[in-house]
């Protein structure tokens, strides 16, 4: 196994160069802006069928890309910002998608091919795990309180900016929490954080980009892509910025994503539920 850890490095290497790694990060980015485009030319009979479609196609991908990206990081001696907790949520996320896309259409095969893939990579973790950086209790810690305190602080202010609500929780939140969570990691967090705040940041790094400025540029294109929250200013001026600027400064300051995906998971899950009882209770 060890010796085909390293033949698949060793392929990798000299298959992808940095400029070609650079360029297949950028095309999977670009997929972010396509997607609302795709909803709001179609009809919505049209766009249930095609965007779903587009949905499971483009988990496989992204997943792909992530995998390959971090074989490649690899293959050039980079692990920072990739480590084993980072590495098994990945392969985690292909094998929860994998369940979810079962049934769509063409959803069936994508299933299977997000197995192999997540069972692949999972053996490639095993078999390579004394190169691969390990996580320290305090990192996850500190990822854990982070992520706590962003959420707390978002439902805050949405609930300030919002007033008093009529809103109430709805029953069964807890079984809607939890398949939220699951959608999230599979679908959003893991794909989003491990493309932008690792692997970007990554290349942008291995292609003589300063730190700090591989974060920036990161940092305004994950911004960008949710451009179609933009008619609504508080989700687009004020939500967004927040989540960004925290996510990006727990990734910057402990050199790994899996602190971001924590932070992004539990504020896209608990945030407007936590607003809603902010405001019932407190306003």
């Amino acid at each position: 196994m060890k010796n085909f850890s390293a033949t698949l490095l060793s392929l990798i290497k000299s298959r992808i160069n940095q400029k070609a790694a650079f360029v297949m990060v950028t095309f999977i980015i670009l997929q972010f802006f396509f997607a609302p485009l795709i909803s709001l030319r179609l009809s919505h009979k049209e766009s249930d069928w095609i965007f779903s479609s587009y949905a499971v196609a483009f988990s496989a991908l992204s997943y792909t890309t992530i995998v390959l990206g971090v074989l490649f990081l690899h293959a050039n001696n980079f692990y920072d910002f990739f480590d084993r907790i980072t590495l098994w949520a990945i392969a985690v996320g292909c094998f929860l998608r994998s369940l979810e896309v079962v049934g769509n259409t063409y959803g069936n095969l994508f299933a299977i091919y997000l197995l192999m893939l997540g069972a692949s990579f999972a053996i490639y973790i095993t078999t390579n795990k004394e190169n691969i950086k390990g996580s320290t209790l305090k990192t996850f810690t500190i990822g854990v309180m982070w992520s706590i305190v962003t959420v707390i602080t978002l439902a805050l202010v949405a609930a300030l900016i919002s007033g008093k609500t009529q809103n109430m929780l709805p029953e069964g939140l807890g079984i809607i929490l939890f398949r939220k969570a699951l959608e999230q990691l599979s679908f959003v967090t893991i794909i989003e954080e491990s493309l932008f705040r690792g692997l970007l940041v990554s290349i942008l790094i291995l292609n003589k980009h300063k730190e700090h400025t591989a974060f920036i540029i990161q940092a305004v294109l994950f911004w960008a892509i949710h451009y179609s929250q933009i008619t609504l200013p508080f989700m687009f001026l004020i939500f967004l910025p927040l989540l960004t600027i925290s996510t990006t400064i727990i990734a910057y300051r402990y050199r790994t994503v899996y602190p971001s995906i924590l932070v992004h998971t539990l504020v896209n899950v608990f945030t407007t539920s936590l607003a809603i009882w902010f405001q019932t209770c407190f306003f």
